[in-house]
């Protein structure tokens, strides 16, 4: 039995994107194994019935504020102690890598790109490695504009233009970082040792890695594949030899939240309600409870619904975050979103991807709403969103209660697509015949 493994940013929301596509290979008679490194994500793998490995992540040198660049500076002049540190931690990843790989005797290796140093790791061992995007296309592929931004190019010379400046500002920001990261540890920061590595393995570091793409560095020419639906990266250029974008119906296991008591009453009261439409509103995880564009956003979508013919589902661990609750307003810890969105009418959140494709999945028109300085890539997934006129985008910071009502009735209108999935299962058949069935290859 062949053996593929997934090594996975260590978040819930990456896992949870990636276990379709493995729950397909499983049926496809591979064996599939993921890591990780809390309880947390164990009892999730678990949960969805995959093998599990304990793996130590690489550690990220962050500096939050000028005390600890300083401190980190000083430290790279006055002791050599702490460089040989920092090389024994980077060398434990080559450690680590050759240890899970006599451990789980991989023959595929699937990479969130995220983690995209492993590739280097992992391609000096006896495996096939692949990329996946958790996200849409992070790189420049055409007149693909960077993730980070809501702005859409046209066609024109103006436009195209346009777009090359913001990815010149997406380079700008790299540069900067990594300038700040050389100087900081007297120019041996963590790519002084990637490089290092790559030079005793004969790896072209410099032609792999590429610095046209968004949140991270990218890696050129490596086969990967997209969790998302090919037609949201609307403006990026085919690239059918490497890029798969494969986007498989959601079917994670839910049952611990099924089973929850009160998760079954309000299941009751929605299937007592008459004419009222459901509305869930779900920001995920990434944005604080304490939150204070959140908490203010809630109080007024709670007005806006006041004495509408709506039930409002919102999820937040504070049951108290909105104030003067109304009688049609219910707030729940958490939700197994997968059942609920079924019974909903529209769902209101922050663009985050998976959200995205559910709600593509179960045909619920979307309501998006998220702050701009923590948005990552969700600012680029709502725009995308709006454009393809399967949802709306407000203004979370000064959206009245009024102007939020509007953005309500307007998206329940809209009409959602069915969404084929025969055509990507077909599309994950071919992948798996190209590059895994009769091949390992590096």
């Amino acid at each position: 039995m062949k053996i593929i493994y997934f090594i996975i940013l260590p978040y819930p929301s990456h896992y949870m994107s990636c276990f379709a596509l493995a729950h397909e290979f499983e049926k496809k008679g591979y064996k599939v194994i993921f890591t990780g490194n809390s309880p947390n994500l164990q009892n999730l793998v678990k949960q969805n019935d995959f093998e599990y490995v304990e793996m130590a992540y690489q550690t990220e040198d962050v500096v939050p504020n000028l005390k600890y660049f300083f401190s980190f500076f000083i430290l790279s002049i006055l002791s050599k102690s702490f460089l040989f540190k920092r090389y024994r931690e980077f060398y434990a990843n080559i450690i680590e890598v050759k240890r899970l790989m006599s451990l789980t005797k991989a023959d595929y290796v699937f990479i969130d790109a995220h983690l995209y140093q492993y590739y280097f790791y992992f391609s000096r061992e006896k495996c096939k490695v692949f990329l996946l995007n958790t996200k849409l296309l992070t790189s420049q592929k055409g007149n693909n504009p960077p993730l980070s931004t809501d702005y859409l190019p046209k066609t024109n010379l103006i436009s195209r233009i346009t777009n090359e400046l913001l990815w010149i500002k997406v380079i700008m920001q790299h540069k900067f970082q990594s300038a700040k990261m050389k100087f900081m540890f007297l120019g041996k920061d963590d790519e002084f040792f990637t490089k290092r590595f790559c030079i005793k393995n004969n790896i072209p570091y410099e032609t792999i890695i590429n610095r046209r793409n968004v949140f991270y560095y990218g890696i050129k020419n490596v086969k990967r594949i997209l969790l998302a639906s090919e037609f949201l990266d609307l403006f990026a250029s085919k690239d059918e030899n490497h890029n798969y974008y494969i986007c498989l119906e959601y079917k994670r296991k839910e049952d611990d939240m099924l089973n929850n008591s009160n998760y079954i009453a309000l299941k009751n009261e929605i299937s007592e309600i008459k004419n009222r439409k459901i509305i869930l509103c779900s920001f995920g995880t990434v944005i604080n409870e304490k939150d204070k564009a959140k908490i203010d956003f809630l109080n007024r979508l709670n007005i806006a619904v006041k004495d509408e013919n709506y039930l409002l589902i919102v999820v937040s661990k504070n049951p108290n975050i909105i104030s003067n609750r109304n009688t049609n307003v219910r707030v729940v810890p958490s939700i197994p979103q997968l059942d609920l969105l079924q019974s909903c009418d529209l769902m209101i959140h922050h663009a985050g991807l998976n959200t995205i494709k559910e709600c593509l999945q179960f045909q619920v028109p979307m309501l998006i709403y998220t702050p701009k300085e923590k948005s990552f890539d969700r600012v680029g997934n709502a725009s995308r969103i709006q454009f393809n006129g399967l949802g709306l985008v407000g203004n979370i910071y000064t959206d009245s209660p009024i102007k939020i009502k509007e953005n309500i009735e307007k998206a329940m209108l809209i009409k959602m697509p069915k969404q084929n999935y025969e055509q990507e299962y077909s599309k994950l058949n071919k992948f798996i015949d190209e590059n895994i069935a009769n091949s390992l290859n590096n």
